[in-house]
């Protein structure tokens, strides 16, 4: 997509004050923004905000007025394209509708804060990108890879995707460790 090309796909996150979080139509309008915008949607979630919560997603030095507008029932997005932060501000500053309803993180790193608070398991380092991904295939996997199909074609195993993935693994420079089962119970 237009969003993948040209530089780090960095991720932000959209929350929908909880005075529209529950308007269908507007999230519906929301999300078609976004995506006409070059967004990709990762997540998607209603989600209670408390008054802590809502602290610490608003921006810095905020009125208390703004950090109540969070708290309730709100909608999260976490949202990734080329240049993130600037795309959203410029998609907010042309939708007065949009901007009203919705707070969005001010600088990348505090998008990683939040992004973080909300998504505790979601990385938050830029996603790379098609050109990355394939340098990263050919300088890393794609020799094992090739090596496991040829070991799969000659001994023609009875479950293929299991053999290779037992190959990979005991033959990947980049395998992660492995502690057997009665071992992590220990």
């Amino acid at each position: 997509t237009m969003a993948l090309e040209g530089g780090d796909v960095l991720k932000s996150v959209v929350i929908v004050h909880p005075s529209h979080a529950a308007d269908q139509a507007f999230c519906s309008g929301l999300r078609s923004s976004l995506v006409s915008a070059g967004f990709v949607v990762v997540r998607d979630e209603s989600r209670r905000v408390d008054w802590d919560t809502a602290v610490k997603l608003a921006a810095d030095n905020a009125p208390s007025a703004s950090v109540q507008a969070l708290v309730g029932n709100a909608r999260i997005l976490a949202v990734a394209r080329v240049d993130a932060q600037a795309q959203l501000a410029a998609l907010r500053e042309g939708d007065a509708a949009i901007a009203a309803a919705t707070t969005v993180p001010a600088t990348q790193d505090d998008a990683a804060q939040r992004l973080l608070l909300l998504f505790p398991r979601m990385a938050v380092d830029p996603i790379p990108s098609n050109m990355q991904a394939h340098d990263f295939v050919d300088t890393h996997l794609k020799a094992v890879l090739v090596s496991g199909l040829t070991s799969a074609a000659k001994v023609k195993p009875e479950n293929p995707v299991k053999f290779l993935a037992e190959y990979l693994l005991e033959n990947n420079p980049n395998k992660p460790p492995v502690v057997p089962p009665a071992a992590a119970a220990e």
